[in-house]
């Protein structure tokens, strides 16, 4: 019995510790007369994830007790905040940021493109970028997730019964696309299509929408492998000609 007793003993750091290291959902907003709330860096330190707020700054994050968030941007004041047992609790956790407010006698304004959080040394990789649809589709969900228990707020039941959500799934999809279009124009001139690939001139816009909802062109794209591109776009064509042959 008593050997039980101290084998419990030394199993109790581990129990808590393992409680303690939970992670769970918290509903917070950013309290702030700064502007562009959406472009503030959210990040769990412990994690490395980052997390994004709304235009209102409203957001969620996934934390365990203990576990430092740290915001920044260069209209606040950077800030570090520590999850408490008692944030868990609320209903919604008020995070309150000061602007940056300084006094210049001259403002100058100079853009820096490649200037971003992880050149500056805020995060160890690049947090990932938000499209309008994407935040949307994000806030309409209102999906909480504990553990294995997924929560669905009372945000997400009404737009799921509504056919918002299926609605901003659509546009989330419109808009991939759009971006792959967008991409391709830039790369490749209709004169590519029409005079290398025998694309007829009327078919060249039905094209690029083929190979818009091709998955590997897009990685393609994303990754600039323009040989490796050309080759695929290659084959697509032949396959692309054959269909209007058939019709």
């Amino acid at each position: 019995m008593r050997k039980i007793i101290i084998q419990l003993l030394f199993l109790m750091p581990i129990f808590v510790w393992s409680q303690n290291d939970i992670s769970k959902i918290i509903k917070a907003k950013i309290v702030s007369n700064a502007h562009d709330l959406e472009s503030i860096y959210i990040i769990n330190l412990r994690t490395e994830s980052d997390f994004a707020a709304d235009s209102n700054g409203y957001f969620s994050i996934k934390a365990a007790v203990g576990d430092t968030i740290m915001f920044s941007g260069v209209q606040i004041i950077g800030k570090k905040i520590q999850i408490k047992e008692e944030d868990f609790s609320k209903d919604l956790l008020l995070v309150n940021l000061e602007p940056m407010m300084n006094k210049l006698d001259e403002v100058v304004i100079v853009k820096y493109d490649d200037l971003n959080a992880l050149k500056l040394g805020i995060v160890s990789k690049a947090p990932k970028k938000y499209t309008p649809a994407e935040r949307k589709l994000f806030a309409a969900k209102g999906t909480n997730q504990i553990g294995l228990d997924t929560r669905l707020s009372l945000d997400g039941i009404i737009n799921a019964f509504s056919g918002r959500t299926a609605m901003l799934k659509k546009e989330l999809e419109t808009e991939k696309k759009e971006l792959v279009l967008k991409l391709l124009e830039e790369t490749f001139e209709a004169e590519y299509f029409i005079n290398k690939l025998n694309i007829p001139t009327d078919y060249v816009k039905g094209f690029m929408y083929y190979l818009a909802e091709n998955q590997t062109i897009k990685a393609l794209l994303d990754a600039k492998n323009n040989t490796l591109l050309m080759f695929r776009i290659g084959e697509l064509a032949t396959k692309y000609i054959e269909t209007i042959n058939e019709k």
